[in-house]
């Protein structure tokens, strides 16, 4: 969203109407420009921003005009900027600046992300690989720890406050909106307590008992929030869920959680009792600190894949050397097999066919044709880091005719993506940097890339994988070594159909 001055009423660019954010310039006092609209919340707005005298991006967040005369929530406001201030780590989003308005409103500026929520990956993976979930609360874990010996309660985490960001190929996960955090106070005496709102704030689906009480919070809620949180991403769903708030703090406050084996296969009795431990009542029977959950919580996740890799490995079928059509790793359905005989009889009278793989590394297929002009306008975007795979699918498109450019990890890809926004891509899983997962979800959101095939390769043949790829709109799923032949007939049936968009 683009912000305006007061005095224009309609969008010059669409014509509609534009809704009233901030009053007056675009200017916080003479320091920084408010360029765009992020998104609004309950303290306030926050802006994408330019900080004038460093002439870096940033993040605003300005208490919204509603509060500007209410004492409670300014002061709530600074001690969102107190809280986060003092926390000084990587996972935990950083405050640049905090002031008060002449119009008396107040603002903060923060480090500007461009990342997506954990929410959004959340949505399109219902219930995430072990080893993904302990790849993000290892780091939450660690954030909330830091924030917890600083005498901070954040009060509101749930998967729209963890941010999945990108810092120079690394992914970076960050947590914030502190923006009901309560700061812990030390008395004479040397105890610590909590100040006690009286009121129950926060996202009904992640408080706690004695949140949705409105009582005093300490470290202990946050675990609990914590807990919840690991549950919906193992199962795909919270514990306790009802279109009515009021139905679903009943539920925290009186109702045991379900135990996650009971929504997911392959959960551990033990991982079961970090969760169950996690979301306990009474706040002294939980885990002590975000580090002891943590501890506990990695050896139940390993524990849990071990057991899917071993199930998935007595399932699935041997993996054995292509060398001839019918011993394909994935038998075709007789249509298909049907189809590719039909293309060998066809070839033999000097049609385009290019032959099957024997074995790995790759080869590039001798070609024994010319390319075909009616995919001339395709644009393909290959991403792997193995050269051979890539020589392999350059000789395929050269053969059926559409331009290729490649990549070597997600984070390349996802620039090229952007730059030349591909008719289709093909990723590798397991990269460097940025993996095929987080490429795929970064396409999904995108408005511009959310609609591009998208098809995953990989040399792991498990079942769970490719099904949640195929449910998530994956394009395909082509698990290595490959029939060349295969996939290129597989893969001219998808490029008439994206000819027939383009035309």
């Amino acid at each position: 969203m683009i912000c305006f001055e007061d005095d224009v009423v309609i969008c010059p660019n669409d014509g509609n109407r534009l809704i009233f954010s901030m009053p007056g310039n675009r200017m916080i006092l003479d320091k920084y420009r408010l360029d765009a609209l992020i998104g609004r919340g309950r303290m306030g707005s926050v802006y994408r921003a330019t900080q004038i005298i460093l002439m870096r991006e940033v993040a605003i967040k300005v208490l919204s005009t509603q509060l500007f005369n209410n004492p409670n929530a300014i002061n709530r406001f600074r001690t969102e900027a107190l809280a986060v201030a003092k926390l000084d780590h990587p996972n935990i989003i950083k405050i640049y600046d905090y002031g008060t308005l002449p119009s008396g409103g107040a603002y903060m500026a923060m480090k500007l992300l461009k990342g997506y929520p954990l929410a959004q990956e959340m949505a399109f993976v219902r219930q995430m690989p072990f080893m993904r979930i302990l790849r993000i609360m290892q780091p939450v874990c660690a954030g909330i720890s830091v924030a917890h010996e600083n005498h901070v309660v954040h009060c509101d985490l749930r998967p729209d406050n963890i941010i999945l960001d990108n810092v120079d190929g690394q992914e970076l996960v960050q947590i914030v909106d502190f923006g009901i955090a309560q700061l812990r106070e030390i008395s004479n005496s040397g105890t610590l307590y909590s100040v006690h709102t009286g009121a129950a704030e926060g996202a009904p689906s992640y408080m706690s008992p004695e949140q949705c009480l409105g009582e005093k919070l300490y470290y202990t809620s946050d675990i609990y929030s914590l807990g919840v949180i690991l549950y919906q991403m193992l199962t795909g769903s919270v514990p306790f869920d009802s279109p009515i708030g009021a139905d679903v703090a009943l539920q925290h406050i009186k109702t045991p959680p379900p135990f996650a084996s009971q929504r997911r296969l392959y959960v551990r009795p033990e991982l079961d009792q970090v969760v169950i431990k996690a979301m306990e009542k009474s706040p002294k029977k939980r885990f002590s600190s975000a580090m002891e959950l943590l501890e506990a919580l990695e050896c139940a996740l390993k524990a849990s894949e071990e057991d899917f890799l071993q199930a998935m490995q007595k399932v699935k079928r041997p993996i054995k050397p292509t060398a001839e059509l019918d011993k394909n790793t994935n038998p075709l359905n007789p249509e298909m097999l049907q189809i590719i005989r039909d293309s060998i009889e066809k070839g033999e009278k000097g049609s385009a066919i290019t032959s099957p793989l024997v074995t790995p590394p790759f080869k590039s297929p001798e070609l024994v044709t010319t390319p075909n002009q009616e995919f001339s306008k395709i644009v393909a975007l290959v991403v792997d880091d193995d050269i051979d795979i890539v020589e392999t699918f350059n000789a395929i498109f050269e053969s059926v005719g559409i331009q290729a450019i490649t990549a070597t990890d997600g984070e390349d890809a996802w620039k090229k993506a952007k730059q030349t926004k591909p008719h289709l891509i093909i990723s590798d899983i397991i990269m460097p940097n940025v993996d095929g997962w987080q490429l795929f979800f970064r396409c999904k959101v995108d408005p511009l890339l959310s609609e591009i095939p998208f098809i995953f390769i990989t040399g792991r043949d498990i079942e769970e994988e490719k099904v949640v790829a195929l449910e998530q709109g994956a394009e395909d799923y082509w698990i290595k070594p490959f029939v060349v032949l295969e996939i290129t007939v597989r893969l001219k049936r998808l490029l008439k159909r994206i000819n027939k968009n383009l035309g």
